[in-house]
């Protein structure tokens, strides 16, 4: 194992729960941490909330959870919904805060950070106005540095 280094970074969490740790070695990430118990059983929300992490600099909310990288290679987040069935973890999030995705509508990153689950950095646009926007830089004033 000579050669093969790992590190741990803790990111800081808002609330009471406890820091998830960020685990890289060997070319793989992985973020892990203690569930509570029946976490299951937890309202969704409160599932959902779990797996983000607050980004203080650009104001994502940053998802540390399952990533669906076989759709598309694009590394969505995702998690099940509260019917058991897999979802996009950004889609749940609008769902949750917001309401209904519109129909016929898919949900752009206003900040083009494709793990940020904020309902705030989402903008529901029909398919070729997503594909327009694809290698825009990011459009949301509250998305950018302040400092440049």
């Amino acid at each position: 194992r000579s050669g093969h280094a790992t590190w741990i970074v803790s990111m800081a969490r808002i609330g009471s729960r406890s820091p998830p740790a960020f685990i890289v070695g060997q070319g793989m990430s992985i973020w892990s941490r203690g569930k509570p118990r029946n976490f299951s059983k937890l309202p969704i929300i409160e599932r959902f909330e779990y797996w983000y992490v607050p980004e203080p600099n650009s104001g994502c909310w940053l998802w540390v959870g399952n990533l669906n990288a076989a759709y598309r290679k694009k590394c969505y987040g995702r998690m099940r919904n509260e019917f058991g069935k897999h979802e996009l973890a950004h889609r749940l999030a609008w769902r949750l805060y917001i309401g209904s995705i519109p129909g016929g509508a898919q949900l752009d990153h206003k900040c083009r950070n494709l793990r940020c689950v904020n309902p705030g950095h989402l903008d529901p646009v029909t398919p070729e106005e997503n594909q327009r926007r694809r290698y825009l830089p990011p459009h949301c004033s509250t998305c950018q540095c302040k400092a440049g």
